[in-house]
C-alpha cells in the first residue's frame, strides 16, 4: 500500500490519472492484470458509500474478466428472482469482489483524495475506513494467489484510522518544485497579453508566482487568472508584488479573483453569482444543460426557447474568472477546486444572501413552465424538470424567506398536469400515468409534513384545481376526483387521500412505490378504507406493496386482515399472497400469513394451512417454488415447517418439481436443504425427463453439480427422454465450469451420444460455445463422427439459425474445429458439406428472417467469415453441381 499525501491543489488527482493512464496502457497488455480506481469528491457523497464503492471495484473487475462467474451470476439470478429485483447485501458484494480478484495474477487499486471520501449525508458513514480495512483482510488472505497492489492520494490530515493503514515507510509526498510550477506558468503567462512578448517580464512575473505558490498549481493559476485581466506592464509588476505578501495566500488569490467578478459589467457579474450557487450550493452536481435551463428562469417565465433564452456555456464560464470548469466527458459543472467550497461557504453572504431561497424559487420557477401543464411524456428537451422535482423542497427548507416560495410550490401542487409531468417514470405503465394529484406527488417523495400542510391548507379555488390547458386524461381524472370531495359527508383530507390517477391508484399506492414507510402510515391513519384498495387492473395494494419489497407496509396491511380478502386473493397469474411474499424476499410477511391461517377458522384439522401453501398459480408452481428459486434458505425452511413438506413434490405444469427449480437457478444451499428431508423424491423428471442434474448443469452452478452428484441420488450418466446425459446440456448453454467438473470425473464419457448420436461437441458446436469447443474439441475421439442426419460437429456449426455473437466467436470455434481434425469434404444426408451449407445460406439470405435485421446482418457477417476461413483451408472447394463458385463476400 501506497500513499500519495499532498497539500491541496499540489495536483493530487493529475498524479492519480497520470498513474490510471499509465496502468490502463498496461493492464490492456495482460489479462492476468486488472485495474481498479475511485475518485473521491466531496459533491459526489451519495454514491461514496462503503456499497457503492465496493460495488463500483467489483464491476470494473468483472468488465475486465466478463466470464462466467459463478458468484457474480449467482448473485444476479438470486436479486433478479424477486419481484422487484433487489440489491445485494454489502456482505455479498464483498464476496464477490474477493472471488472476482482471484481471476488475476496482479491488481492495482488506485483512490484518488481519500480526505474527500465522506459518506452519504445525514449518515456517520465513514466508507474508506471499512473498504481499505476490507482490502487489507484480502491482501493477507488472497496474498499466494493474487498480488494487490493499493496506491491513494489524500491531503495529509487523513482521520487517524485510515492513516494508520499505510506504513510510514510507504509514503511519497506530492510536491510541486518550483520549476514544476515555473513550467505550469509558462503555459498560462501567454494569456498575460501586455507582458506575453516581453521576456524579461515574463520571467519577473513567474519567479514571483512560483515564490507565492509554494507548491500550489491551483494558487498559481488563479494568480495567472488575476494578471491576465491587467492591460499593463506596470500593473501586472504590481499585482505580482502583492502575491508575496503574508498570510494565507489561496483566501487572499479566491478574493482577488471575487473583485474581478464584481468588477465586471452588471450583467456578467450577476451571471457569475447565479452560476457559483447553483454549482456550489445544488444538492448534486449539474450537467452543462441543466445550469443553462435552471439560469434562464424567473417567476415570470412561462416559455423556454433554446435558442433564443439560453446563456452562452463560454460566457457562463469566463464569467466565473476561471472558479467554474466543464468536465469535457461527463459535460458535469464543478468548482475549479475543493477549496474553492470552502471559500465560498465563508464568502456566501457577500455573494448571495439566501443561496437556497435562489435554488428553491429557480426550481418553482421551472416546474411553473407552461409546456409541463399538459403532461409532458417526453421530458428530453426539459434537462432541469427532474432536478427542481426532486430538491425544490430541500432548497425551500434551508431558505431564509420561504414564505412567498411556500405559495409558489401550492400553486404548483395544485396543477395536475404539472405535478403529473413532475413524477419520475418509476416503472414501465408511467408513460400511461395521467392525472396525478399534489397529494401522489408528495406521497412519493415522502413530504409527510408537505402532506399535512396541504391537507391543512384546504380545498384550493375551483380556478387551482381546475386549471386549463390540462390534456384529455388529466382533465378527465380532475372530473372524477372533483366528485369525491364536493361529497359534504367526507372530509377534504379523506377526500384528498382518495384521489386517483388514470390508472386508479391513489397516493398510497405511490408511497408504496417508493417505499415510504412513514408517509404510508399517515395515508392510512387519514384513510384506513385504503387498506383494501385495488387499481384499475385489480391488482390489489398489499399485492402491490409485495411486488415494490415494501415490507413495513405490507405488515402494516396485515395488521387489520379482516378488512383484506387475503385468503382468496389471486393476481393475474393466479397466485396467491404467499407466493408474493416468499418471491418478495419478506420473511416477516411468509412468516404472518400462516399465523393468519391457524387463526381462522375455515382450517384443515389435519393439514392447517395444506389448502393454502400448496395452491399453483396459472403455470401450475405452488409459493414453495419462489422460496426453491429465491435462494432464501429461512424462507425455505419456515415453509416446511409450516406444512411439514407437502409441497415439496409437487410439479408445475412442465413436470418440474422445487428441487429443479433450485437446481436450475444454481441455489445450492436450498438443494442441500431439500436433499436433507426424508419425504423428497429425488427420481422426479420434468416432460423432457430431465433431473435436477439436468437443470443444474444447464445453470452453470459447479456447486449444486457437486451437492447433487454427492447426495447419490443423481447418477451423471442419466438421460433424459432424447438419450442426453448433463454434459451435453452444460455444452449446449456454454457452462465451461460444469463441463471441467465432469469431465474430471471417471464416470463420464464424454464420448457418449443421444438418441440422434449428437455428442456433446456437437451440442457446443450447435451454439457456438467457444470455451466448450475447445475443451471438448481434443478430448472427442472421432472429431468427424455424425448424428442419424449425417451432420458432425462443423455441420452444426454452419446450420445455427441465428448468430447471435460477434463473428470471432465463431471464427474460434471453426479453427478449432478444424485444427482438431474435422473434415471440410463430410457431406451430410443430404449431400451437403458445412462449407455448401454456408455458401447456400449466403446466397438465399431471405431465410434469415429479415424481421430481425441486427440478426440477419450478423448472420451475413458470420457466414461471410466462416466462408473465407474454409476457404482458407480448402484451397480448391468445389462449387456444387451446376453452379460455378461465388466470389468471396464483400
Amino acid at each position: 500500500m501506497l500513499l500519495l499525501p499532498g497539500i491541496p491543489g499540489a495536483g493530487k488527482t493529475f498524479i492519480a490519472s497520470i498513474i490510471i493512464g499509465d496502468l490502463q496502457r498496461r493492464v490492456s497488455q495482460d489479462g492476468n492484470v486488472a485495474l481498479t480506481f475511485f475518485y473521491n469528491s466531496f459533491k459526489r457523497s451519495a454514491a461514496q458509500s462503503r456499497f457503492g464503492i465496493v460495488s463500483s471495484f467489483a464491476r470494473q473487475l468483472y468488465l475486465q474478466r466478463p466470464r462466467s462467474i459463478e458468484v457474480v451470476t449467482g448473485l444476479y439470478k438470486k436479486h433478479q428472482g424477486h419481484a422487484p429485483a433487489t440489491q445485494p447485501r454489502l456482505e455479498e458484494i464483498s464476496l464477490a469482489l474477493e472471488n472476482l480478484l482471484l481471476g488475476f495474477k496482479i491488481v492495482y487499486v488506485v483512490i484518488d483524495a481519500l480526505d474527500e471520501g465522506q459518506g452519504p449525508a445525514e449518515s456517520d458513514d465513514r466508507p474508506w475506513r471499512y473498504v481499505l480495512s476490507l482490502l487489507c483482510q484480502m491482501v493477507k488472505k488472497l496474498g499466494s494467489e493474487v498480488a494487490i497492489k493499493i496506491i491513494a492520494t489524500s491531503r495529509p490530515n487523513l482521520e487517524p484510522e485510515i492513516d494508520g493503514l499505510f506504513d510510514t515507510e510507504a509514503r511519497l509526498t506530492i510536491q510541486a518544485h518550483d520549476e514544476d510550477v515555473g513550467m505550469f506558468c509558462d503555459a498560462l503567462i501567454g494569456n498575460i497579453r501586455c507582458v506575453a512578448q516581453k521576456p524579461e517580464l515574463r520571467l519577473k512575473v513567474k519567479d514571483a508566482i512560483c515564490e507565492s505558490a509554494n507548491g500550489m498549481f491551483l494558487l498559481a493559476k488563479l494568480h495567472c487568472d488575476t494578471l491576465a485581466a491587467k492591460t499593463k506592464p506596470r500593473d501586472v509588476l504590481q499585482a505580482a508584488k502583492s502575491f508575496k505578501l503574508g498570510g494565507d495566500a489561496l483566501h487572499r488569490a479566491y478574493e482577488d479573483t471575487m473583485r474581478r467578478i464584481e468588477c465586471q459589467p452588471t450583467e456578467l457579474s450577476e451571471l457569475a453569482r447565479k452560476v457559483l450557487v447553483c454549482v456550489a450550493y445544488s444538492a448534486r452536481p449539474l450537467s452543462l444543460d441543466e445550469l443553462r435551463h435552471a439560469l434562464a428562469v424567473d417567476e415570470d417565465t412561462y416559455e423556454l426557447d433554446p435558442e433564443l433564452d439560453l446563456d452562452h456555456p463560454q460566457d457562463m464560464m469566463s464569467s466565473c474568472a476561471g472558479l467554474v470548469v466543464v468536465d469535457s466527458e461527463s459535460n458535469i459543472v464543478r468548482l475549479v477546486h475543493y477549496t474553492t467550497q470552502s471559500f465560498l461557504d465563508s464568502y456566501s453572504d457577500n455573494l448571495m444572501r439566501d443561496r437556497h431561497g435562489f435554488l428553491a424559487a429557480t426550481c418553482l420557477n421551472y416546474l411553473h413552465l407552461d409546456a409541463f401543464a399538459t403532461h409532458v411524456s417526453d421530458t428530453a428537451d426539459y434537462p432541469f424538470l427532474r432536478y427542481s422535482a426532486q430538491h425544490w423542497n430541500w432548497h425551500l427548507s434551508l431558505a431564509s424567506s420561504p414564505t412567498h416560495l411556500r405559495q409558489r410550490a401550492f400553486a404548483f401542487l395544485d396543477h395536475v398536469g404539472r405535478v403529473t409531468t413532475a413524477l419520475p417514470p418509476f416503472e414501465w405503465m408511467a408513460y400511461q400515468r395521467h392525472g396525478a394529484c399534489a397529494l401522489h406527488f408528495l406521497a412519493y417523495r415522502g413530504l409527510d409534513d408537505w402532506i399535512i400542510d396541504y391537507i391543512r391548507r384546504g380545498q384550493p379555488s375551483e380556478g387551482n384545481i381546475r386549471q386549463e390547458p390540462l390534456c384529455t386524461e388529466c382533465g378527465m381524472s380532475v372530473a372524477q376526483n372533483e366528485e369525491r370531495w364536493k361529497d359534504d359527508s367526507t372530509s377534504w383530507g379523506k377526500a384528498l387521500t382518495s384521489f386517483r390517477d388514470s390508472l386508479g391508484r391513489t397516493p398510497l399506492w405511490y408511497a408504496t412505490r417508493a417505499r415510504q414507510d412513514s408517509t404510508a402510515k399517515l395515508l392510512l391513519d387519514i384513510n384506513e378504507e385504503l387498506l383494501n384498495d385495488e387499481d384499475n387492473t385489480r391488482q390489489s395494494l398489499l399485492a402491490y406493496a409485495l411486488e415494490c419489497g415494501a415490507e413495513a407496509i405490507a405488515l402494516r396491511i396485515l395488521e387489520k386482515p379482516i378488512m383484506i380478502p387475503w385468503r382468496d386473493y389471486r393476481d393475474k397469474y393466479g397466485q396467491t399472497y404467499l407466493h408474493l411474499a416468499i418471491n418478495s424476499g419478506s420473511q416477516a410477511v411468509v412468516a404472518r400469513l400462516p399465523e393468519l391461517i391457524l387463526a381462522s377458522e375455515l382450517i384443515d384439522p389435519i393439514s392447517p394451512i395444506g389448502s393454502f401453501t400448496t395452491t399453483q398459480d396459472s403455470i401450475g408452481e405452488t409459493a414453495f417454488f419462489f422460496s426453491a428459486k429465491g435462494d432464501s434458505v429461512n424462507i425455505t425452511k419456515k415453509m416446511l415447517d409450516y406444512s411439514k413438506g407437502l409441497e415439496l413434490n409437487i410439479p408445475d405444469k412442465l413436470g418440474m418439481s422445487p428441487l429443479s427449480k433450485a437446481a436450475s437457478y444454481g441455489m445450492s444451499e436450498v438443494v442441500k436443504l431439500l436433499l436433507d428431508q426424508e419425504n423428497i423424491q429425488t427420481a422426479l423428471r420434468d416432460r423432457k425427463g430431465r433431473t435436477a442434474l439436468h437443470w443444474a448443469a444447464m445453470n452453470g452452478s459447479v456447486a449444486t453439480i457437486s451437492c447433487l452428484i454427492d447426495s447419490g441420488e443423481f447418477p451423471v450418466d442419466s438421460t433424459d427422454t432424447q438419450g442426453r446425459t448433463s454434459l451435453p446440456s452444460a455444452a449446449e448453454h456454454g457452462k465451461v465450469d460444469v463441463m471441467l467438473h465432469h469431465l474430471s470425473r471417471k464416470d463420464v464419457d464424454v464420448q457418449s451420444v443421444d438418441d440422434d448420436g449428437a455428442n456433446a461437441l456437437m451440442y457446443a458446436s450447435s451454439y457456438g460455445r467457444t470455451r466448450c469447443v475447445a475443451v471438448l474439441a481434443p478430448l472427442t475421439h472421432n472429431i468427424n463422427a455424425t448424428d442419424v442426419h449425417g451432420c458432425t460437429a462443423l455441420h452444426k456449426l454452419a446450420s445455427l439459425i441465428y448468430y447471435s455473437k460477434h463473428p470471432s466467436n465463431y471464427a474460434s470455434c471453426l479453427e478449432t474445429l478444424i485444427n482438431q481434425g474435422a473434415s471440410l469434404d463430410a457431406k451430410n444426408n443430404a449431400n451437403e458439406s458445412a462449407y455448401d451449407i454456408c455458401r447456400r445460406r449466403l446466397e438465399t439470405p431471405n431465410e434469415l428472417g429479415r424481421a430481425f435485421e441486427w440478426y440477419h446482418k450478423n448472420n451475413i457477417e458470420v457466414l461471410g467469415v466462416l466462408v473465407s476461413i474454409m476457404k482458407r483451408h480448402m484451397p480448391t472447394a468445389a462449387p456444387r453441381e451446376g453452379q460455378e463458385a461465388l466470389n468471396d463476400p464483400v
